[in-house]
């Protein structure tokens, strides 16, 4: 049986990444149910990767928001992440349905969060970007503000200790 090796500073072995900018929308108006298409990420480039070669193997893909809610009414991101050989043709990678992240609690108001999804990256193209889909279900005053972000790490290859 193997020995396991406890990384003490996973954090180190990875980049935390602005994938786009803040999207602003309005039930049923501007920005609601309109596609934010992130911006291009070139694996290759990420943390230590550029040095030793390695393209990390995994992301956790979130999309950040705060949003003012009728009471019982919605919001929900669906996310689509795509992949490249050359940054410029792209294809889905990993999907998923739309997900509820935020209701309207009673008498309405302001709801804070983040939906997070993991993505193995491990057969994955060169270049990643995200996009993602928020929606408000109510019509007219419901408001928000989302943008993605993102853990990258789980490289293959870790760069030799120092000293």
């Amino acid at each position: 049986m193997a020995d396991i090796t406890l990384q003490r500073n996973v954090g180190s072995l990875g980049d935390l990444l602005r994938l786009s900018d803040q999207a602003a929308l309005t039930a049923a108006g501007s920005g609601d149910a309109t596609t934010v298409t992130g911006q291009t990420i070139d694996r290759m480039a990420i943390g230590t990767s550029g040095s030793s070669g390695a393209m990390p193997l995994s992301a956790l893909v979130a999309v950040l928001f705060s949003a003012t809610l009728a009471s019982g009414k919605t919001l929900s991101v669906t996310f689509d992440v795509q992949d490249s050989p050359d940054g410029t043709n792209f294809s889905d990678y990993a999907t998923s349905a739309a997900l509820v992240v935020a209701t309207g609690p009673s008498g309405g108001g302001t709801v804070r969060g983040q939906s997070v999804q993991q993505v193995s990256l491990t057969s994955a193209r060169r270049y990643v970007r995200l996009l993602f889909l928020p929606d408000l279900s109510a019509t007219g005053t419901d408001t928000a503000v989302a943008m993605g972000a993102a853990f990258v790490g789980g490289f293959d290859r870790l760069a030799a200790p120092q000293g």
